[in-house]
């Protein structure tokens, strides 16, 4: 078997160095000599035998074909030999045509047409032999042109993506030097590649990488043992050149060029994102701190309000003439019974009692205000404690319903109830909490009709259901109806009261139950409430 090999180079090539400066490998193509010459020669030539030998030496060591050996054991030739010298890629070849026996026995006197006969046989000989070496190294050289071009678009396109890549990418081999630092790592780094090809990669890193980087990579090598190669990446600290250290992400990967072990790095700088996520930390404790000390505020003020509040709500029914709730009003006035200034307090009496009557509805709306205050800052600060046992869902709603009753009456109101009777787990004063601000503000919102309160099984939860004919609830306003202070008519909430703090309240009291709580509503038809509590035995 031979191969014939043939260079493949860029430009330029006009000189000897640029020729060795531009190769950029080889091309080969490998072939059976004696496969080669018989598809040239065809079948066995009974008068001529040909050798051709490599250089201009004919010696047994240079002989690259004998056609006489491919039929005969045995080689004997005649008298007639012709030599001739050829160029094959470059290389130098001889061949040599020889008359075998039986041309020579034929000849007699015929030489010059057995010469003539001979040259031209050699001549088509030589052709086709030639024809055919061209043909296998124009194919050659047309793979190789392929093969290069294409090498070379690969190489482009990837030399374009190193130096667009937005990040580092740094690649080293297995003694830890570095072969490529592409355009983003130069600017992250400040260093320019001349500076850093062929160093030890390790002059990126501070302490204590700085100090350990090679044993890391050496016991990699040895163990497989890894701790960033091909795990995904971690965060580090990297060294500029200008001796400033920063936070980066690092991802290691490793590939097999030839025989050659290659470490490529992926280099991500953090420094904005850590800077951001400092900041976040930063403003999330300042505000756990602000809402913390709100918290504390609204408790302490809360609890200083309630206090006089409750005192002067104790004493309003004393200034109403009623005579159970004010004995000394009773006396004053049996004493003036007969006096003409006993008019005159009567009128001064029911006026004091309208006013204590205002005094008292605004007082009992305050102490409201305060008590969701309350709620809502021990909620909040993770202080609410609740109270979870068996309790049964529709005692709970009657009783609500009983001490409603009196409001929805005096707006001749129907309060009705379809309740399956259903135990669940559930803080009993949280959950009557609940019922009275859903019920209370379908009555406060109804002007006319029912308001119907239902319970049902729903999978492990109990479904609570709370119905008005009352105004309803515009559709944008839907997504909104829970949040803190929001009121859908500020108008109708002046004129019946609120804080805007029943709903959120209500909703965070459902959450920490372990339910959920929805609303449907079309505007001036009513709207119902929906929220559920789990059932006991789920518990």
């Amino acid at each position: 078997t031979k191969i014939c090999f043939s260079p493949t180079r860029t430009s330029p090539t006009a000189t000897m160095a640029e020729r060795q400066a531009a190769i950029l490998g080889f091309v080969y193509a490998p072939f059976r000599m004696n496969d080669l010459m018989q598809d040239i020669l065809g079948s066995e030539h009974e008068f001529v035998a040909l050798r051709i030998f490599d250089g201009r030496d004919i010696q047994p060591d240079n002989l690259m074909y004998d056609s006489a050996t491919e039929h005969t054991s045995r080689r004997v030739m005649g008298k007639f030999v012709h030599r001739e010298s050829l160029l094959i890629s470059g290389r130098e070849w001889t061949l040599e045509l020889q008359s075998t026996p039986a041309l020579d026995a034929s000849m007699n006197r015929k030489e010059p047409e057995i010469i003539l006969v001979g040259g031209l046989l050699f001549s088509l000989l030589l052709f086709g032999f030639m024809g055919r070496v061209t043909h296998q190294r124009d194919q050659a050289v047309d793979q190789t042109k392929k093969a290069t071009d294409a090498l070379t678009v690969n190489t482009s396109m990837t030399k374009a993506i190193l130096e667009t890549a937005v990040n580092a990418i740094v690649t080293m081999n297995a003694d830890r030097r570095i072969i490529t630092f592409n355009l983003a790592a130069e600017e992250m780094f400040g260093y320019t590649r001349a500076e850093v090809i062929g160093e030890n990669v390790k002059m990126l890193m501070p302490d204590p990488y700085h100090v350990h980087h090679d044993g890391y990579i050496e016991r990699y090598i040895r163990t497989r043992e890894s701790r960033i190669i091909k795990v995904g990446g971690r965060e580090v600290l990297g060294l500029r050149k200008d001796g400033t250290i920063f936070p980066l992400w690092l991802a290691v990967g490793e590939v097999l060029v030839g025989e050659k072990q290659i470490f490529v790095g992926c280099i991500v700088d953090i420094t904005e994102r850590k800077q951001t996520e400092h900041d976040l930390l930063a403003a999330k404790e300042a505000a756990e701190n602000a809402n913390r000390a709100k918290s504390e505020f609204l408790n302490m003020m809360s609890h200083e309000l309630r206090t006089p509040l409750t005192v002067i709500l104790g004493y309003l029914p004393l200034l109403t003439r009623t005579e159970s709730k004010n004995p000394t009003a009773k006396k004053l006035f049996q004493a003036l019974a007969d006096r003409p200034e006993a008019e005159l307090l009567e009128k001064f009496m029911q006026q004091i009692g309208k006013m204590a009557g205002e005094m008292h509805r605004n007082g009992e709306h305050l102490l409201t205000l305060i008590n969701d205050l309350l709620d809502i800052a021990k909620i909040e600060s993770g202080k609410f404690a609740m109270d979870f046992r068996v309790v049964d869902a529709g005692e709970i709603v009657r009783g609500v319903l009983d001490a409603l009753r009196v409001k929805a009456d005096e707006k001749n109101l129907r309060l009705a109830n379809t309740l399956e009777s259903l135990l669940v787990m559930a803080d009993a004063t949280r959950l009557r909490q609940i019922l009275i601000n859903l019920i209370g503000n379908a009555i406060k919102f109804t002007d006319q009709g029912v308001i119907h309160v239902t319970i049902v099984r729903s999978g492990n939860f109990a479904e609570f259901a709370i119905a008005d004919t009352g105004q309803g609830i515009p559709p944008d306003e839907l997504e909104r109806i829970f949040d803190r202070f929001h009121q859908v008519d500020r108008s109708a909430t002046r004129r019946v009261g609120g804080s805007g703090l029943g709903l959120t309240i209500t909703r965070k009291l459902v959450d920490i139950s372990g339910g959920t709580i929805t609303v449907t509503s079309t505007p001036d038809a009513g709207s119902t409430f929906r929220f559920t509590i789990p059932l006991a035995q789920v518990m």
